[in-house]
């Protein structure tokens, strides 16, 4: 019902009270809502919005069942696998210094180059602790002298006992996820040659540097990192 103040031309002014509304996107686009709680003599009339309807949901994209460890695992399993405490000189500076630049989550595909360099320098580490403790050692290997010339420590039959001992050492036997040993111990093997080549001969500092980078190679490998 039209209010006996209306007209055609000018309307009927509801209130004195005014309002600016800035213009956005112009007079053809630009809309506003007004509404009153009683309008003459109706009251809280008002038509319910339109619900928009939802988006369209895509499938998430999969992901891998394998995850990667993260840096406090990493450090763990390192300490777990050499017997060499987290708390050791050595090994705690090196961690605290590497610890930024190893995984910080558990997604495989966010792994990166930096992330293996830094597995790798603390793998070294944990490595030279271990094999320069004798007691360590003495766990670990029957024979095994770092005191002989790398020629005589790892001659054919003691390089097969060195790895042996070493691999099961290092990451258990009988285990469902652990590499298959066969091809682990003819990298390992590959790898001791590689380092046992001097321009004359060998001392017994060479047997040590080959014994801890065969260790490394174990525990900086995905053995280690894979979760």
């Amino acid at each position: 019902m039209l209010g006996d103040n209306y007209s055609n031309q000018t309307g009927q002014a509801l209130s004195r009270l005014g309002s600016l509304i800035p213009l956005e996107q112009g007079p053809n686009n630009d809309e506003f809502f007004l509404t009153f709680d009683r309008l003459g003599e109706h009251q809280f009339v008002r038509v319910p919005a339109e619900v928009p309807a939802f988006p369209i949901e895509f499938p998430a994209e999969p992901t891998s069942d394998i995850g990667i460890k993260a840096f406090s695992e990493i450090n763990y399993s390192m300490a777990q696998m050499t017997g060499v405490a987290t708390s050791q000189a050595d090994v705690k500076t090196t961690f605290e210094q590497l610890k930024q630049q190893l995984p910080t989550v558990n997604a495989i595909d966010s792994f990166v180059a930096a992330n293996q360099m830094a597995i790798s320098q603390l793998a070294i580490k944990y490595c030279s602790a271990f094999i320069d403790n004798s007691d360590l050692r003495a766990k670990a290997f029957s024979a095994f002298d770092v005191n002989q010339a790398p020629n005589i420590a790892f001659e054919t039959n003691s390089k097969a006992q060195f790895i042996s001992e070493l691999s099961h050492y290092l990451l258990g036997q009988e285990l469902a996820s652990a590499p298959n040993y066969v091809a682990l111990q003819q990298e390992l093997s590959n790898l001791i040659d590689r380092l046992n080549r001097c321009p004359q001969s060998c001392d017994a500092e060479r047997t040590q540097i080959i014994a801890k980078a065969s260790c490394a190679a174990i525990v900086g490998s995905a053995a280690t990192i894979i979760k």
